[in-house]
């Protein structure tokens, strides 16, 4: 009994404790929190899932954010931003964060000032957006900008210019700008993408020839890598230029692998970030931001094995903004929400103390410590500051106390322990495919590397420059890069010679594969390619409208209206002018020549090279207008023989296809074949591939081997010479279509990848390969030859541009002139004619004894017949008078 009684204490015990537990568990508060974040879907589901992630440190246990956002926000819309803020203020909630788009900002903090809801930003607004209850987690822009004048005085820069690609760049940039002049600095600034075409290569060129060394360059992080390509295309990339990048985010691509062609740059490249990517609080937090990743994109983390995702500023500052604000809210004692609606007068009352406890705050998070000014920006921050080179170099930092610390020079890291090939002799194995190796064609006897040419072999030959080997060329027979056999368990082709030690490197039109990287290692791509579609271009053939291509379907419809205009206006002058009305012979009738068919007639007449068409005309007013629309057809005339016999206008073209789904769907009905060449990449592309188009294509290629290409010359000739679309990377596709002037491409790119070159697994070699592959590529020396072998070596009769050959049919615009004349001609001569007639009658009525509307109404009745008989109007009355008075004049188109 005693031990029941015990037992049942101690369930007793228990249970109550379990009660209380699970009563605080369930009294935590449920706030909600809305966001508008129009631009980035990633920074949407960071906002969603903040506070649930696990391993950032959680204040605030009794306060449970519920994060709601809208999908019907659009960038740049107020309309949109207002509806949506009314649609979250009656929902009830506690706070707003966003929006992104500055065009947004001013609608919804209008309304969060009215109703006293704290707004909460993430990126750079301009400060008089700013307002009392807006909190931005973004760096001061006052201080940001003294924080960069600081590195640009330690690196003793007497002048820069800062680069910029839009007009928002050049306003965050705006405060350096006079700041840096307030230190004595000469500022030059230059917008390398006035037209907004993503071609900068025209700015910085005109930009190298001012002399200038130094460089800010300021730009969106998804341009970044694109805007260095090209900065090192024009040779801006050398060891006389610096760089500052100012985008806090700049660092994100170089630790993704983005940016591994620029980090043997001989040029000096540095930048700031704030979230520091080894602190602890953003390692803890790396497995949820690749949970996040997973969340939105249902991608993984790791985009290449030796790079990871890495946490942009916004992002991190979304996760710290959301948890510094729950502290806040706690701190303030919010239990509630409050309903509200954008028509009513009702504001959250506790919202002016929230926003004063978080601009009185002090806080730790992921962006380092955060605290804010009176005007709501971040005050208090630490930038690193790092150097571009065979890693990402930090040298130094800057924070809001202690100013700059910062060392200009730093040593590369250099690899210990690298094996030394100077004048070791490699033996480097090629496959002879146009043009990456070609055997020379010489009456002269070659021996050695002297019997080959081509792409790969100047490339090899700079690498062993570079690296100071010596190398011995071996030819694969048979051409093959290699691929796995199944029945044998072995490589074959080039991969299976690097396994079985037969070479010390392989380099050709050698595609990076996730298959072949794991049997083999492959240093960085040399050439960037994808694989497209090689078919003929599409046959001609020509119309039955083949003569009007000179001239547009508009030219050709206001030509037939001004006919028309012209033959009617004819008419009419004829029933008014008193000149074109001729007494007959018997005297009493008059008959006139302009009737509606003889006016038409006549202007065809003129439109028709001015043939003979026996109308006479008299009056001024008529030959005013057939004078007019002479000239006007003669013109014309002139232009369409000039045009038609200058240009050669190109028929309509059978177009068969357009891409890769329009192929499978079309192939049988027009008899094309399609295949790759066989056992190579790009048939196990499409055999890897989950797309239905893709295995479709894979299971044709199994299915019809004849259809599959030996070597890449092979599908390349059936393309040129038979209805057969050839798959192969782009690279080698643009080298053909050079030099086949009947082929071209066709839709987009399939995929994306890269040429490189392949050694042994845990090869030595790798490094150095890499090094020099990289120096190659910032000194432009790669692009250099291949230019050399696709532009300029064996190129034969150069294809004619048929964009530029096509003719390009005459608008509206190349003869607004000549209607202008035709236009101002008629109406001239209209109302020459309608005075005319008016003056006739108040003749004929004086003459007559009659009023004028009597005289006009019987005229008026009898123009518009062919013949007026003498006897029913007012002119039989005066007509000998009026026949010595009429000229005799008239006017016969011959």
């Amino acid at each position: 009994i005693e031990s029941v009684t015990m037992f049942l204490k101690i369930f007793s015990t228990g249970f109550i404790f379990l009660s209380i537990f699970l009563s605080a568990t369930s009294m935590a508060v449920q706030l909600q929190i809305a966001g508008i974040f129009d631009s980035f879907q990633l920074h949407q589901s960071t906002f969603v899932y903040s506070d649930k992630l696990t391993d950032i440190e959680k204040g605030s246990p009794d306060i449970e954010l519920s994060p709601i956002v809208s999908g019907d926000i659009f960038p740049d819309d107020p309309l949109s931003a207002l509806q949506g803020t009314c649609y979250f203020l009656r929902q009830g909630i506690v706070g707003i964060f966003g929006p992104q788009s500055s065009s947004n900002i001013d609608i919804v903090k209008s309304i969060a000032d009215r109703k006293e809801i704290p707004q909460i930003l993430t990126r750079w607004v301009d400060p008089i957006q700013m307002s009392p209850n807006t909190i931005n987690f973004y760096p001061s822009p006052s201080k940001l900008a003294h924080a960069f004048v600081d590195i640009i005085r330690k690196l003793e820069w007497k002048s820069f210019t800062i680069l910029y690609t839009n007009f928002g760049n050049l306003m965050r940039i705006s405060d350096l700008i006079k700041k840096a002049k307030d230190d004595g600095c000469l500022v030059y600034i230059e917008n390398i993408d006035p037209n907004q075409s993503r071609n900068y290569r025209p700015t910085l060129r005109e930009v190298m020839k001012y002399g200038q060394k130094n460089f800010i360059l300021d730009s969106p992080i998804q341009e970044l890598v694109n805007i260095l390509s090209q900065i090192q295309q024009v040779g801006m990339l050398t060891k006389d230029f610096n760089y500052i990048l100012s985008n806090l985010d700049a660092h994100t691509k170089a630790n993704s692998g983005d940016m591994d062609v620029f980090m043997h740059s001989e040029a000096t490249i540095r930048g700031v970030h704030l979230v520091n990517p080894q602190g602890e609080q953003s390692t803890k937090v790396g497995n949820e931001l690749c949970y996040l990743y997973k969340m939105t994109f249902n991608e993984e983390c790791s985009v290449h094995p030796n790079h990871t995702r890495e946490m942009d500023f916004e992002t991190a500052s979304i996760i710290d903004a959301v948890h510094v604000f729950k502290d806040a809210l706690q701190s303030a004692g919010v239990t509630e929400e409050q309903i509200m609606d954008c028509n009513d007068t009702k504001s959250w009352e506790p919202g002016q103390n929230v926003v004063n406890i978080l601009k009185s705050g002090s806080y730790k998070g992921l962006t380092g410590t955060i605290e804010f000014d009176e005007d709501g920006f971040r005050s208090t921050f630490e930038l690193t500051i790092y150097k571009l080179q065979s890693n990402l170099a930090q040298i130094g930092s800057w924070n809001t106390v202690s100013g700059l610390n910062m060392d200009i020079e730093t040593t590369s890291v250099l690899v210990e322990g690298e094996e030394d090939f100077t004048n070791k002799t490699l033996v480097v194995m090629i496959t002879l495919t146009e043009p990456y190796a070609m055997k020379i064609d010489s009456p002269d006897r070659l021996v050695g590397n002297k019997k080959y040419e081509g792409f790969a072999i100047d490339l090899i030959d700079e690498i062993s420059k570079y690296i100071g080997f010596q190398f011995v060329l071996v030819v694969r027979g048979d051409n093959k890069h290699g691929h796995f056999d199944s029945m044998s368990g072995k490589w074959t082709g080039m991969i299976g010679d690097i396994i079985e030690g037969k070479a010390d490197l392989a380099i050709s039109d050698l595609t990076i594969t996730r298959d072949r990287v794991d049997p083999v290692e492959f240093t960085h791509p040399f050439m960037y390619t994808g694989i497209g579609i090689l078919f003929h271009k599409p046959t001609e053939f020509p119309t039955f409208f083949h003569f009007a291509l000179p001239f547009s379907e508009q030219v050709w419809i206001t030509l037939g209206l001004s006919y028309l205009g012209t033959s009617l206006t004819l008419f009419i002058i004829g029933r008014l002018s008193h000149s074109e009305w001729k007494s007959e012979r018997n005297g009493r009738s008059l008959e006139n020549q302009l009737t509606l068919c003889n006016s038409l007639w006549f202007a065809a007449g003129s439109l028709f090279m001015g043939q003979n068409t026996g109308v006479r005309i008299s009056s001024i007013p008529a030959k005013i207008v057939s004078i007019c629309w002479s000239f006007v057809c003669f013109i014309l005339i002139a232009m369409y023989i000039a045009y038609a016999a200058s240009i050669d206008i190109h028929d309509q073209k059978e177009v068969l296809f357009n891409d890769v789904k329009d192929l499978v769907e079309s192939a049988e009905n027009h008899g094309i074949r399609f295949g790759a060449v066989s056992g190579g990449s790009t048939q196990a592309f499409f055999k890897n591939s989950k797309s239905p188009i893709y295995e479709e294509i894979s299971n044709f290629m199994e299915e019809h081997p004849e259809d599959m290409a030996m070597t890449t010359r092979e599908g390349i000739e059936r393309a040129a010479n038979e209805e057969y679309a050839f798959f192969m990377e782009s690279a080698t596709m643009e080298y053909a279509i050079k030099r086949y002037c009947n082929l071209t491409t066709y839709g987009g790119l399939l995929n994306d990848k890269g040429f490189g070159i392949a050694v042994r697994k845990g090869s030595p070699l790798l490094t150095p390969l890499n090094r020099a592959i990289l120096k190659l590529h910032t000194s432009g020396d790669i692009m250099r030859i291949k230019r050399k072998w696709w532009e300029e070596k064996n190129i034969g009769e150069t294809c004619e541009d048929s964009s530029d050959s096509v003719a390009i049919e005459k608008g509206l615009v190349n003869i607004d002139g000549l209607l202008w004349i035709t236009i101002v001609g008629t109406l001239f001569t209209m109302f020459s004619a309608v005075v005319e007639f008016i003056v006739h009658v108040r003749r004929l009525g004086k003459k007559s004894n009659q009023s004028f509307g009597s005289a006009f109404c019987q005229e008026l009745k009898g123009i518009f017949k062919s013949r007026r008989i003498g006897g029913n109007s007012a002119e039989s009355r005066v007509k000998s008078d009026d026949d010595r008075n009429t000229t005799t004049e008239s006017l016969e188109l011959i």
